[in-house]
């Protein structure tokens, strides 16, 4: 790899170019600094300094030199991500500050807070570039410094062999391998949870005994996830074999320690032998081959053998494994609740029958509330019982008819009234009587004004009542809706076989005017309220 550099004007023949060695960056640096002004020169340290400090390659050429068979898979090329920022997304640099970071492997920063790299990373990925991040100690102190740039300061956690190989197969799989923070889920479960993971297993003779078929001990990954070798190679035995050391009750669905395989008794081989689990909390079990599950003791691993896994897939609706899958499934959620929340029962049926108890108080007082509405709906369809429509609308019509009929004697009157006063001649006795039957008139028409008057208050008491019977139906509507959830609350907790609440409205209905669609009867509350 070599560089280039013009030290002094055009035409002074002062420069360097040359392959980059030790020698060559001690000649570069002595050129330097007999190209510089005096004053400057003892600032720049050693001839090697110098030139180290101000050589640079074009990007080109490292790309180049990396690209030979002797650094195939041999260098990663890393950017930081901080200096790569400072290039600007304008207009002329775009596509050169994509190219950057896309053609790099990796990008280097040193986080403050390590909490902030999902958002980076996800601020990159918005960006379509690049977002293999790693948290770097930038170190320009050692370990045992208080600063915070110091080797080892730094919260990137790779699984991998710490090899460059693993680091290369961390990068084929960054998303899953590599994790920045203070302590990645698998350490956590492993602190936490100590218990529930294994540290080895063993299988060997029992003391005494000749047989040589199996004696080994293997110890397992924290994060294994899969065994994985062809048919015939011990896998199911081995599966069986830690299964056996954690005292699984699936016995009967064993692929090798079963009668019919290493278990069958013209062999002889089951009781010759026994497993021993390890975990990571230092607990063990010692256990024979041959031995049968024990309910006394704690099942410490959940085994799902594959014979299980057929026969739960493939079960008939109409046989004796149509329940399987649910009774696995309760099986599964029951293990995964900590011991201490089982409240001393043995499956997940006998607690939810415990913890549904305490349900009951909270149902009771539904009920009572469910009690009283009814007893309002009630009270309220009785005061509607006393509206009688039809009986109004009787009345009504009469009043309209003989205040038409008043009316039109009025009006009678009153043109034979305005014919008199306009007479010259003496009153006679007919007008005498007119006049009197004009005050008979009068006095009919404020009787006629009462009953109009009695008309306004009957139809504003209509009005009222009908009110009052909109309002009964919205909260008909109301308590229904309220009966409908409390059906579906008491479904879930007691199933199809649990008492149920039933709210019936029955009222027949009334025709014409607002009421037309509304109806009056009865509320009635069925169900088991034992």
């Amino acid at each position: 790899m070599t560089s280039k550099f013009t030290l002094a004007p055009s035409g002074s023949g002062k420069g360097w170019k040359g392959v980059v060695t030790r020698q060559a960056l001690t000649d570069f640096g002595a050129a330097i600094k007999a190209s510089v002004p005096p004053e400057i020169v003892h600032t720049l340290g050693s001839d090697t300094k110098a030139g180290f400090d101000n050589l640079v390659v074009s990007l080109d050429s490292v790309q180049q030199a990396l690209s030979t068979s002797y650094f195939q898979n041999r260098a990663i090329l890393a950017l930081g991500k901080t200096e790569w920022a400072c290039i600007k997304w304008q207009q002329g640099a775009i596509a050169s500050k994509k190219n950057l970071v896309n053609n790099a492997k990796l990008l280097f920063t040193a986080f403050d807070d390590p909490s902030r790299w999902y958002e980076q990373r996800e601020k990159l990925k918005e960006a379509n570039v690049n977002s293999y991040l790693l948290d770097c100690s930038d170190a320009h102190a050692w370990s045992t410094e208080p600063q915070k740039d110091r080797i080892g300061n730094c919260a990137t956690w790779i699984r991998a062999a710490p090899t460059f190989g693993g680091l290369l197969h961390a990068m084929s799989e960054f998303d899953s391998r590599v994790y920045v923070g203070v302590e990645p889920p698998d350490l956590i479960r492993l602190r936490t949870s100590p218990e529930k993971i294994l540290r080895t297993i063993a299988v060997r003779p029992k003391a005494k005994k000749a047989g040589k078929l199996f004696d080994y001990e293997l110890a397992l990954n924290p994060g294994l996830v899969a065994v994985i070798g062809n048919k015939g190679q011990g896998k199911s035995a081995l599966l069986d074999c830690i299964a056996r050391a954690g005292n699984s009750s699936r016995a009967d669905d064993f692929a090798f320690l079963n009668p019919r395989r290493f278990l069958h008794p013209r062999t002889g081989h089951g009781p010759e032998y026994e497993v021993e689990a390890r975990w990571q909390n230092e607990r063990q079990h010692v256990a024979g081959l041959a031995d049968s599950y024990q309910p006394g003791s704690i099942e410490a691993t959940e085994y799902l053998p594959q014979a299980l896994i057929e026969r739960i897939c493939n079960s008939d609706p109409t046989s004796e494994h149509r329940d399987a899958f649910e009774n696995e499934l309760k099986r599964v959620i029951f293990h995964h609740i900590p011991r201490a929340e089982r409240e001393g029962q043995v499956d997940l049926d006998d607690l939810l029958a415990l913890r549904t108890k305490s349900i009951s108080v909270t149902v009771k007082a539904l009920r009572d509330e469910i009690y009283a509405e009814t007893g309002r709906l009630i009270e309220l369809e009785k005061r509607s019982w006393e509206v009688v429509p039809s009986d109004i609308r009787s009345k009504l019509d009469t009043l309209y008819e003989s205040r038409k009929v008043v009316e039109s004697d009025l009006a009678a009157a009153s043109m034979e009234l305005r014919a008199a006063n306009n007479s010259t001649g003496a009153l006679n006795p007919a007008l005498i009587a007119d006049r009197e039957r004009m005050a008979e008139l009068d006095t009919e028409l404020a009787h006629a004004q009462e009953l109009d008057q009695l008309d306004t208050q009957v139809m504003a008491d209509t009005n009222r009542r009908m009110s009052e019977l909109d309002s009964l139906m919205a909260e008909i509507k109301t308590i229904s809706s309220q009966t409908l959830a409390l059906n579906k609350q008491i479904s879930e907790i007691f199933g199809s076989d649990g008492f149920f609440v039933d709210l019936q409205v029955d009222m027949p209905g009334i025709d014409g005017g607002r009421l037309e669609g509304y109806s009056a009867g009865r509320v009635e509350v069925q169900g088991d309220y034992g």
